[in-house]
This record gives structure tokens, C-alpha cells and sequence, in this order.
């Protein structure tokens, strides 16, 4: 998937259940004085390493508006999990009433949520835990055998490569972006969160984003702790010291430093967030754990 091709397109889900999955591409017009419409089709799901039935479904354009909208309805559609990480692909033209065929694209991209609730996270309606390394720590490592370790990779600067190897064997990312990489960034199921790089207005646009935000707490002037004041936060990243402190708006990733910049076997990382749970398990309840390298300061 070429993340150029995807620039001003949104693909997000509408109901997903047991029965089928309704997808929705969306984009602006091009221009108000001619019609445009969608045309194309999903095709999956596909597997790494497993053998499926892709079946192909068209795409219907749902008319005039102030965007292009079309939905694909997947019978019995197959969840993105990183126990099956099912991918599906998108092909889809823009086409003019004149019949001219104005954009082209080409998506692979996957059915998966990640939301909220409380103090907690869910994937696809299942609460889960994550425990986060680094991605200065994967450079020498399988991410077979990060999955393996049911561990997730937390990416400052997450390139093509990455995005599309995790989305393709089932490795959970939360990775630090702009508000203006959302849409692009939703396209990718492994995908989970995203921590705001200098956002700090109340009011962020961040239209049918499916992934939760993140925000990352750095003591003030007066070492206040977060609250909800900061409407668009769901969740926030906070040094495990503070496990204790009140009135911690949830859900919280806490996140500790490892006192080694050498390279660290998954399983000691593991640990690091396994020791995290324990210590909030007096205080705060962690929502996730974040090991972090000693030469990193808290995820900015």
C-alpha cells in the first residue's frame, strides 16, 4: 500500500458483528460543480502463511453529498486479531459523471477496533492489556518472536515497512503522529493508538478516525497530574512513579525506564511491564505498560 495514494481518503467501519462487516471509503470531491462516484470492490481475507477463501465484494456509492461516500457490506467478514491477522484488499476508482476515471487506488487494510471504556482498553470488544517496547529494541530481533512474546511495539517514527509487516503478522503498534497522519495511519489494522505530537487544542478534527488518542503527561510548572480538562485525550502515558497519585484520568499506560542502552532480550522488556502491573496493582490500575530505553524521555 502506497500511503501517497491514500492522501484525503478515509476507510472506516461502520456495525461489525458475526454476521457482516460494513466498510465505508470516503473522500472529498475533487470539485462541487460535477458529480463523482466510487467504483470498486474488497477483496479477502488473506493470511499470512495460512491458505483462505478470498471472495470479492462490490462497493456501492451512496450518492450525492458534501463527500464521496461508498459502502461495502462483507458477509461473515474475518476480524484482524495477532492471532489471525486477516487482511483485506481494496481497489477503488473515482469516476466522473462523464465517466472519467479520476483517482485510482489500491488498499490492503484489515477489520479490527480498538477503543476505550473506563480505565480500560478493547480490541475488537475484548479488554486486553498491552505491554509496549520500544521499537529501538526490535532492530535485532524476529517480530515472530514479538508476537510470540504477545508483546506490542510503541513507534516514534513507524515507516511503510513497518506498518505493513506488523499488519501482516498480527503485531499491535501505538505509535506518536500528528493529527494530520490519522487517516493514513487508520488504514493499517495493527494500528491500535496514537499519542498526539503537539496537540493541544480541545477541538481536534479528527473527522471518522477510528483509533483512540493518546496524550502523553510531562510535569508543569506547578507538576500537576492530568485530568479530563483535556477533552480530547481517551487515554494517557504517565511514568509509573506517579501508580499512586489521585484522580488519574483513565485509561493510563504507565511507562518506565530500563537502565541499559544495550540491547535487551524480549524477555527481560516483558518482565520490565509484568514488574510495572505489579507495582500499580497498589495504586492505580494500569490500563498498559510501556518499557522504554534510558536514554528516551517519556514518549513527547
Amino acid at each position: 500500500m502506497s500511503l501517497d495514494s491514500c492522501q484525503n481518503l478515509q476507510i472506516f467501519l461502520g456495525r461489525v458483528s458475526d454476521v457482516e462487516t460494513q466498510v465505508y471509503v470516503q473522500t472529498d470531491r475533487p470539485d462541487h460543480s460535477t458529480t463523482y462516484s466510487w467504483t470498486g470492490s474488497i477483496e479477502g481475507p488473506y493470511i499470512d502463511g495460512a491458505h483462505t477463501l478470498p471472495a470479492k465484494v462490490p462497493f456501492r456509492d451512496l450518492g450525492p453529498g458534501a463527500t464521496v461516500l461508498a459502502e461495502s457490506v462483507i458477509p461473515d467478514g474475518c476480524i484482524w486479531t495477532p492471532d489471525c491477522p486477516a487482511m483485506y484488499e481494496i481497489t477503488l476508482e473515482l469516476v466522473s459523471g462523464a465517466g472519467e476515471q479520476v483517482r485510482r487506488v489500491q488498499v490492503r487494510t484489515g477489520v479490527q477496533t480498538f477503543g476505550v471504556s473506563k480505565s480500560s482498553f478493547y480490541m475488537n470488544s475484548n479488554r486486553i492489556v498491552p505491554r509496549l517496547v520500544h521499537e529501538c529494541w526490535i532492530d535485532h530481533c524476529s517480530l515472530y518472536d514479538v508476537r510470540d512474546e504477545r508483546l506490542w511495539i510503541y513507534s516514534e517514527l513507524p515507516g511503510k515497512s513497518l506498518l505493513d509487516e506488523t499488519s501482516r503478522l498480527g503485531v499491535p503498534l501505538i505509535v506518536r503522529a500528528t493529527t494530520e497522519q490519522l487517516d493514513e495511519l487508520a488504514l493499517w489494522p495493527s494500528v491500535c493508538a496514537v499519542v498526539l505530537a503537539g496537540a493541544e487544542n480541545d477541538r481536534l478534527d479528527t473527522g471518522q478516525n477510528r483509533l483512540p488518542l493518546l496524550a502523553n503527561w510531562e510535569p508543569d510548572s506547578d507538576s500537576r497530574l492530568p485530568t479530563n480538562s483535556t477533552s480530547w485525550a481517551d487515554g494517557w502515558i504517565v511514568p509509573i512513579e506517579h501508580c499512586g497519585a489521585e484522580h488519574l484520568p483513565g485509561p493510563v499506560i504507565f511507562s518506565d525506564n530500563l537502565d541499559s542502552a544495550q540491547q535487551q532480550p524480549l524477555q527481560q522488556l516483558r518482565g520490565l511491564c509484568d514488574a510495572m502491573q505489579t507495582r500499580s496493582a497498589k495504586g492505580r490500575r494500569g490500563a498498559g505498560f510501556l518499557a522504554l530505553p534510558s536514554s528516551a524521555i517519556s514518549p513527547p
